[in-house]
């Protein structure tokens, strides 16, 4: 393919990081810690700074991580820089700056090849998905996996692209960090989509299949010294945890049950995730010409495959084997499709081209219903602030509680003004597509109609993308903080200043923690289970509302006094109960037993 290499691509490459660095960056760290996924990875990297541990630091007293440590190096990497400490900030910030680079090679691979308008269109979709933007904006491995899946996948394509009969060095180093980050997964996927676009393309089938081994070997060597370490640290329990999860998860022989759902869960989180996409295209299917649609014999199937345009072959088949792969195992979240968005971005930026260029009232109906949309946010905040909307309509429980924390909790004289600029830019967009002509909406050889259409397109995804800017600036910190533990931690801190250890009392689900207020802790929760006190030793114990019966239970049993539970008020974001905390103090060993244990001592 020739490629395109211009100017132009260079400079709008750095408007592109620009636009990326500002909705992502400033308020990455806002909101609190409300769900129990990013505390955990975070809580990693704090053990691993206060213990110097590296390889297989144990958190919360007692686990070890579930994946590999690449995550967790970013994040304690990037607190140490800031001073030391493990914020939400650092903690996301790898995420992020995944999203950043991910989006930006994306969007050179597609402007060198097809140019800017569909290089435009991609990132802009791929930024603007639900799911994407979600995974790039808080702290889990899913959205760095996925970036070094991304861009293995287009540097293997490189590769073959130039005709070169070697192995490609930086797939090789991407898939490594890809492995590092969750596991083997990280260099499967781009080696399986690689070897069946070649062998779709008539590469000898030995030489290719030896070439794609080799490298999937080399992508392990650095990975397998880490888990050479980490078994030095952990033993059989670390080899255990690294089968169930890598071997026993995609078998469905776990131990425990971890996300299993039926086959046609991951066409729903497909659809779900691909929102306010997904829109367009339900708009589209009104007007596409199924009659001209024939299906094709497999021979027939395969030679059309042969004369498909290379990055569009590529992209299909990455998004159906990457689909069908994760359909395989009974564990499936909608996380784990996050590698096919891109290239289900670019099959959207062919459907939008191939709708403005045939049907624009679909796209004019799609901007006006998004516009609208946008719109509402700020109009809701104002009628729950200022005209108790909220109390009319009698919410409670926890939309009751997140209700409340907008109305309290939100403003701030930076976050306030990007509201209200993301409510402006949907008003714009509203009046752009209204205001449009009918020349414009049904002409399609004219130029200037068409220039004007373009823009009300890409008008609506900056409308798009500065809701999302709104929501980490404005909503959701306000929400969040209502729901988040991180009150209760400091409630906890002024009974028990640091390095005081604290406990906590699960039953019934011995994998669960109290990962957020453990966080907020410095990783100072202990399980009492594991963890029994020490005769004459008094200690705090986070306790779920329903489970204090049970933990009266047990406390007589061990022959522990306590003092009433103290209620929070507070419904535990990783418990789902409201919290309580309950005094205990280990009995006393007798003074018998004392001085028989101190003879051996006193000799």
């Amino acid at each position: 393919m020739q490629l395109i290499k211009t100017k132009e691509v260079n400079r709008a490459t750095w408007i592109l990081l620009g636009a990326l660095i500002v909705i992502f960056i400033p308020f990455l760290g806002e909101t609190l810690f409300n769900t129990k996924g990013e505390p955990r990875e975070a809580i990693v990297a704090v053990s691993m700074l206060k213990s110097g541990n590296w390889i297989l630091p144990v958190s919360c007293g007692t686990d070890i991580p579930y994946k590999p440590p690449f995550l967790a190096w970013m994040i304690a990497i990037f607190s140490l820089i800031g001073g030391g400490e493990v914020t939400e900030f650092t903690s996301r910030l790898p995420s992020a700056l995944g999203m950043i680079a991910m989006t930006v090679v994306l969007f050179r691979f597609v402007g060198h090849r097809l140019g800017l308008l569909r290089a435009w269109l991609t990132a802009g979709i791929t930024v603007t998905t639900l799911e994407m933007f979600r995974a790039a904006t808080v702290c889990r491995v899913d959205m760095l996996v996925t970036t070094f899946i991304v861009m293995a996948l287009i540097a293997l394509y490189r590769h073959h692209e130039k005709g070169d009969f070697g192995m490609s060095v930086t797939g090789i180093l991407l898939m490594t960090c890809g492995v590092l980050v969750k596991g083997p997964i990280g260099a499967l996927l781009p080696a399986m989509v690689y070897w069946v676009f070649c062998m779709i393309h008539y590469d000898g089938w030995l030489v290719l299949t030896l070439k794609t081994i080799v490298t999937v070997l080399f992508a392990f060597i650095l990975p397998a010294f880490w888990y050479i370490s980490a078994y030095q640290f952990g033993g059989n329990e670390f080899l255990a945890l690294a089968m169930e999860e890598n071997v026993g998860r995609f078998l469905g022989k776990m131990s425990y049950e971890s996300h299993e759902n039926p086959l046609w869960y991951n066409f729903v989180t497909v659809i779900a995730g691909n929102v306010p996409y997904t829109l367009l295209a339900l708009f589209a299917l009104v007007v596409t010409p199924w009659r001209k649609l024939k299906m094709v014999r497999f021979g027939g199937f395969i030679g059309r495959l042969r004369r498909m345009e290379p990055v569009a072959l590529y992209s299909l088949l990455t998004t159906v084997l990457i689909f069908i792969f994760y359909c395989i195992p009974k564990s499936k979240r909608s996380v784990y499709l996050l590698p096919i968005y891109p290239f289900l971005a670019y099959f959207l930026a062919i459907l939008i081209e191939w709708l403005i260029d045939r049907h624009r009232k679909v796209v004019r109906t799609y901007g006006i219903v998004v516009a609208v949309l946008c719109a509402i946010p700020l109009v809701a905040w104002m009628l729950l602030k200022y005209a108790g909307v909220g109390e009319m309509l009698h919410i409670h429980g926890s939309s009751g509680l997140l209700v409340r924390g907008l109305v309290e909790n939100a403003g701030g004289w930076i976050a306030m003004p990007i509201a209200v600029i993301a409510f402006a830019i949907a008003l714009c967009t509203l009046v752009r597509w209204i205001a449009l002509p009918p020349m414009v909406i049904n002409r399609v050889d004219d130029e200037v109609p068409l220039r004007k259409a373009w823009i009300a397109t890409f008008l609506t995804i900056a409308c798009t993308a500065a809701l999302y800017w709104s929501l980490l600036a404005f909503y959701l910190p306000a929400m969040m903080e209502a729901k988040s533990d991180r009150d209760v931690a400091r409630l906890i801190e002024s009974e028990v200043p640091a390095p005081g250890i604290v406990y906590s009392y699960i039953p019934d689900q011995p994998m669960l923690r109290q990962y957020t207020i453990n966080f907020y802790l410095g990783d100072r929760v202990r399980p009492i289970e594991h963890y029994p006190l020490k005769p004459g030793e008094s200690a705090m114990v986070i306790v779920g509302e329903a489970d204090v019966p049970e933990f009266i239970r047990e406390a007589d049993a061990r022959g522990y006094s306590y003092r009433a539970p103290v209620n929070t008020g507070h419904r535990g974001c990783d418990l789902k109960q409201r919290l309580m905390l309950v005094n205990v103090s280990a009995p006393a060993e007798d003074s018998d037993d004392a001085a028989a244990s101190s003879a051996p001592e006193a000799k």
